[in-house]
């Protein structure tokens, strides 16, 4: 036993090695798992994206479409088209780059043990389940660390190029973008700030040449750009205490102890001019782009603003940065062991059990039944389709009413052909369904997007139920319905 230990003590581990590896581990585990598991994610926003950028070519304004995200559509349309493994693959992939990125960067950033950035982001609860969603946070998490990777590594005019691009990826972008302005003012880099300005200018000028759009669409058509939010408002603290779902337990109270670490630094550096190892790049690029896009979401579900769910998973946007920081509180943690020429085999034994515990503690890490799986709707409407299959082949060449988006995956039908798919709340609102016709409740997108209840739907005779489907939603805590009508 002691002659392995000596062999393994002599064994030179390099960072880049390591963290590489950590990224292929990832991608190779993310792949079985999307092979395994049929899980989206998320039912509604992931499911969405995907079916925006799948049917982009048959509907070209998709590409310009500011809630679908232009830039977010014109890069996934492709992978979209070999179906929703397509888009997961491709969120698969650059999620790991994003881990080796990470540690590139923390190397930039002087962070001694700079790989951990890598092995924390890929631990991460919601680095792993939304990987494997349609969702527009892994690109926009993979554009914004080579955004800085590109910067740090003195390629300034294509990062901000790209930068410029970033809000057509999330709209939080813009956050970044200003933060990013007043950093490249304090370098004195002022001269490479109408490069900021190219996406917008892009993006004006195409929708006005293509589709005939005023110039100031890409601010008008801001679906966020709103007073009030239809989902209401929630706590202060919503995001302090939710996001320790997106690091888990133990990578949360690291994070917290990075934050003051931060603030320390920033006072020590900034105010005292004491030389301590924080940049400008450490406030700016790491610590003031996260904390701005924490505040700005925090802030926004507090008011009941920018038409804000309060849903913790859009901090996976920043969630790199956030591996940084729990790495760079770690290597000052290590500090002081600085010359244990055994140092580096207690740091890997402390990552590996830190991994562990947050792994074991259920209630914050990756649960395959709540997460990888299908959720309680989907189930139902799995087998809608199921049953239309085998007993309703009629529907096919009648129009369909529905509102939840992953119907149109299991019966493969164009979500935005309206004559296959006419809209919902116009049509029974309206009372001009489409008959003879089929219908789709939920009890979710239903009632909630289309403001169709049950209660009504049961008040108008012309709806004869056909079939009724549950399932338990472990995620919700509560049975999930769907019901099939048809209206003659």
């Amino acid at each position: 036993m002691s002659v392995f230990k000596n062999q393994l003590m002599n064994v030179k581990f390099s960072q880049k090695t390591i963290a590489l590896s950590i990224s292929v581990v990832f991608f190779i585990s993310l792949i079985s798992i999307a092979k395994i598991f049929q899980g989206t994610g998320d039912e509604g926003d992931s499911v969405m994206h995907f079916l925006y950028a799948k049917y982009a070519f048959k509907h070209p304004h998709h590409f310009f479409h500011h809630w679908a995200k232009p830039m977010y559509v014109l890069i996934t349309c492709i992978p979209a088209q070999f179906g929703f493994i397509g888009i997961q693959v491709f969120n698969i992939s650059i999620s790991a780059i994003s881990i080796y990125l990470s540690f590139n960067v923390a190397q930039k950033l002087n962070i001694k043990y700079a790989w951990l950035a890598s092995l924390f982001l890929a631990v991460f609860p919601h680095q792993i389940v939304y990987s494997l969603s349609g969702l527009t946070e892994p690109l926009f998490a993979f554009t914004l660390i080579l955004i800085i990777f590109l910067w740090m590594y003195d390629k300034k005019v294509i990062a901000l190029l790209l930068l410029s691009f970033l809000p057509f990826i999330r709209s939080e972008g813009m956050v970044v973008m200003l933060v990013f302005f007043l950093y490249i003012l304090l370098k004195k880099e002022w001269k490479l700030s109408p490069l900021l300005l190219i996406g917008h200018i892009a993006y004006s000028v195409l929708g006005h040449f293509f589709y005939d759009k005023p110039f100031m669409w890409v601010f008008s058509e801001n679906p966020y750009a709103v007073g009030a939010s239809s989902y209401g408002r929630g706590p202060w603290d919503a995001f302090i205490v939710n996001i320790r779902y997106s690091t888990g337990i133990i990578l949360y109270y690291i994070l917290a102890a990075g934050m003051l670490l931060g603030a320390m630094y920033t006072f020590l550096k900034f105010i005292l001019k004491k030389n301590v190892n924080f940049s400008l790049e450490d406030l700016f690029l790491v610590y003031g782009i996260f904390f701005s896009v924490f505040f700005f979401h925090s802030f926004a579900w507090y008011k009941g603003w920018f038409h804000s769910f309060g849903l913790i998973r859009v901090m996976v946007g920043v969630l790199p940065l956030v591996a940084i920081i729990c790495a760079k509180v770690s290597d000052e943690g290590f500090g002081y062991f600085s010359k244990n020429t055994s140092l580096s085999y207690k740091i890997i034994g402390f990552a590996v059990t830190l991994v562990i515990i947050n792994f074991s503690i259920k209630k914050y890490a990756v649960s395959p039944e709540r997460d990888l799986e299908l959720r309680g709707d989907q189930q139902c409407q799995q087998e809608v389709a199921n049953y239309i299959w085998e007993h309703h082949k009629d529907s096919y060449t009648m129009p369909m009413y529905y509102t939840a988006p992953y119907i149109s995956v299991v019966l493969n039908r164009d979500y935005f052909n309206d004559a296959i798919h006419p809209d919902f709340r116009n049509d029974f609102h309206n009372n001009t369904l489409r008959k003879p016709c089929y219908v789709l409740w939920d009890d979710w997108y239903a009632p909630v997007e289309s403001d169709v209840k049950q209660e009504a739907i049961g008040a108008n005779p012309q709806f004869k139920i056909i079939k009724k489907f549950w399932h338990w939603d472990i995620a919700g805590g509560k049975d999930r319905v769907t019901i099939l009508y048809k209206v003659e």
